[in-house]
């Protein structure tokens, strides 16, 4: 049996161009660790699409505060509320899920 375990989301927001900056994806803990809010903000890829861009910018967000050497990957499909994105994520073998 697999065991299953919960962890905070990762909230995911799409902020549209500016007259000095291209479409963007902000990703945050939204400070649900206890600890200041982690954000990254991740250039909107026109070559994906709306849920695929969010996935990534949440999948990048786990790689650089929780996941560093690719543990661990984000759930797919996020959960979408008025336009924002959250995600939690999985162990791979090497974070010892199973």
């Amino acid at each position: 049996m697999r065991r299953v375990e919960t962890f905070a989301s990762i909230k995911t927001r799409y902020f549209g161009p500016t007259d000095h900056k291209g479409s963007r994806i902000l990703a945050t803990d939204e400070g649900a660790f206890g600890n200041k809010r982690r954000r990254l903000v991740i250039g909107y890829d026109h070559g994906l699409d709306v849920a695929e861009n969010h996935a990534a910018a949440a999948q990048q967000w786990l790689e650089k505060f929780i996941s560093p050497s690719g543990w661990a990957t984000v759930s797919m499909p996020g959960l979408a509320f008025n336009g924002d994105y959250f995600w939690t994520w999985e162990h791979g073998p090497e974070g010892g899920a199973e």
